[in-house]
């Protein structure tokens, strides 16, 4: 059985009538459609709407719905990359199955409650790690995410290239995500969502990258304005400061090329269980006092950082 699984965009040709000509006349042959109708019609079983959409996608040889209709196939997949975007199915799919994944785990529920996921089967309940990622330098708001954090198994996500969220995620119930990984985003929220989503956050792994805004802009800022960032991450990840045990913020990759530039993350002591902490320089404390100012900075390494820690990385000190 296949455990691990990983898929190109669905905008890619995946098949031509050269390469393979048999595919193409089954699919469109009547005998194939009772056939086709079979398989996703448990996905969207009170939906006859949907259900005619995707038979109607895998006769003409869809990516989205012939890859989506794999993925939702494997039952005992445990690692999937997918290389975005597409997937319009296995993303609706897992939309209506998180909720069914709630009402599996809280049997109090009166019928009343019951709306059209409690007939869609929980998809990928063995999946325990997933990676998100777009091949060009294009992104996608994080909230594409949103449905796989509900999955039961999920323990490991990753992802490139995400934006901040720009919808409300009506969480039924926290994620088992214990480890996130974050290359290249703007997150503008501080991952708000993603990090409070999640009950017993372990580990989170932020990259920060403004490389779209800076090459879009012909005429940047000389003097960019200082940005809270940091100080957003901290009031999200506050959330898991008991059970935090490896962070790493980096956003040196701007400032080093005349990108944004950013607060401090502020203190770190109540973050009682971290022992893994790799954080840019200046964002761990302010470097630097304005010119012609009397103050100096007033907080002190032993005073901001919790006692559980046992390694700290700095990035971006100059000599």
């Amino acid at each position: 059985m296949v455990r691990e699984l990983r898929l190109p965009t669905t905008k890619r040709s995946l098949f031509t009538a050269d390469e393979d000509l048999g595919y193409e006349r089954w699919t469109a042959l009547a005998a194939a459609e009772p056939v086709l109708r079979k398989a996703v019609e448990p996905f969207f079983i009170d939906d006859i709407y949907e259900q005619e959409k995707w038979v109607r996608d895998l006769q003409t040889g869809s990516p989205d719905a012939l890859i989506s209709l794999l993925v939702l196939s494997l039952p005992r997949l445990e690692k999937l990359e997918l290389e975005l975007p597409g997937y319009h199915y296995l993303s609706r799919v897992a939309h209506r199955s998180a909720g069914t994944t709630y009402r599996g785990n809280n049997s109090s529920l009166s019928c009343d409650d019951h709306r059209e996921e409690d007939t869609v089967p929980i998809i990928l309940p063995r999946l325990t790690s997933m990676h998100m990622y777009w091949p060009d330098e294009s992104q996608m708001s994080v909230d594409f995410a949103f449905p796989f954090f509900q999955l039961p198994a999920i323990r490991h996500f990753s992802a490139a290239g995400f934006l901040k969220s720009v919808t409300e995620w009506k969480n039924k119930s926290q994620s088992p995500i214990t480890h996130i990984l974050l290359m290249y985003c703007l997150l503008e929220d501080g991952a708000r969502q993603i990090v409070q989503s999640c009950k017993n956050l372990q580990s989170f792994i932020y990259l920060h990258s403004e490389a779209d805004m800076i090459e879009g802009d012909p005429d940047p800022d000389p003097d960019p304005m200082i940005k809270p960032l940091p100080k957003l991450f901290r009031d999200s990840l506050l959330s898991a400061r008991q059970s935090l045990e490896t962070l790493c913020l980096d956003f040196n990759s701007d400032t080093s090329s005349g990108g944004a530039r950013f607060t401090t993350f502020g203190s770190l002591s109540e973050f009682t269980a971290l022992k893994h902490l790799h954080i840019t320089a200046c964002v761990l404390l302010p470097l630097y006092c304005p010119v012609g100012s009397h103050s100096s900075p007033n907080q002190h390494l032993p005073d901001i950082l919790p006692r559980s820690l046992e390694m700290l990385h700095v990035e971006g000190v100059e000599a």
